[in-house]
């Protein structure tokens, strides 16, 4: 067989997830032609797949070497470095892509969350202002944004921008946590605490654990109020956050 046949059986043994195959086809075509530039590709792709990031990173600098525009071997590299924890390596890569593509929505929106765990967060925040600029409808844009602007204590601001996240996503975990907090620093306890019960109630309905920070908040909250109602002798009932486990306090 040739060399692009070879590769495109190695191609479909990869996208149906046989990915032991399709390593064994992709180091037969290197092993002819170690310069064959998808063949290289896609084995990056698939150890990266594994979790073997770093050779994942490996192979996709091979592949740069001979070919520095390849834009996905650019951008696999990159995310790759990215949750690797290196998110200094990954944003001069995430650079080189918007340099060839402003508009690139991957690249703004994973370069603002590197930059994000950089701390850099004006910069992240400009990100992801021209992200949602692209896609207005992309929730996590929305999250991180609203993040950045935490961040950078813009406290109004970045509640907007969680409210603007879960008019899209309504069931969006993320942004629904995340939106408890800032009315707690802003001194708005009670609609902390209320937002903080639409996500219990939200995690009970994904069938999902609750937050061991968040159940504590509510957890104590709760207590509290049920000390007051009793030694005022107010017998109304009150909810404890469904599914909160004391032990999340130590969490």
């Amino acid at each position: 067989m040739t060399p692009q046949s070879l590769l495109e059986r190695a191609a479909d043994l990869h996208r149906r997830d046989a990915l032991g195959e399709a390593e064994k086809l992709y180091r037969q075509i290197l092993s002819r032609e170690p310069s064959h530039i998808e063949a290289r590709y896609l084995l990056g792709v698939l150890r990266f797949q594994q979790g073997r990031s770093e050779e994942a990173v490996m192979n996709f600098d091979r592949v740069l070497a001979r070919d520095p525009g390849h834009r996905d071997a650019l951008y696999n590299r990159a995310t790759a470095l990215a949750q690797m924890g290196r998110p200094q390596d990954a944003v001069p890569g995430f650079d080189r892509l918007l340099a060839l593509d402003p508009r690139d929505f991957e690249a703004l929106y994973n370069r603002g969350t590197a930059l994000w765990n950089l701390k850099r967060y004006a910069e992240a925040l400009a990100d992801f202002d021209r992200a949602v600029g692209l896609q207005p409808g992309h929730a996590p844009a929305w999250n991180n944004r609203g993040n950045a602007l935490r961040d950078l204590g813009r406290l109004e601001e970045a509640l907007e921008s969680y409210r603007k996240a879960l008019t899209i996503a309504p069931d969006y975990r993320d942004a629904q946590a995340n939106l408890g907090l800032p009315l707690f620093e802003v001194g708005r306890v009670e609609d902390g605490m209320a937002e903080f019960r639409r996500l219990a109630e939200l995690t009970n309905r994904l069938g999902r654990e609750p937050d061991g920070e968040i159940a504590a908040h509510v957890f104590q909250h709760d207590a509290e109020q049920a000390a007051w109602r009793r030694d005022h002798g107010d017998n109304s009932a009150f909810n404890i956050l469904p599914g909160a486990r004391v032990a999340g306090a130590a969490v």
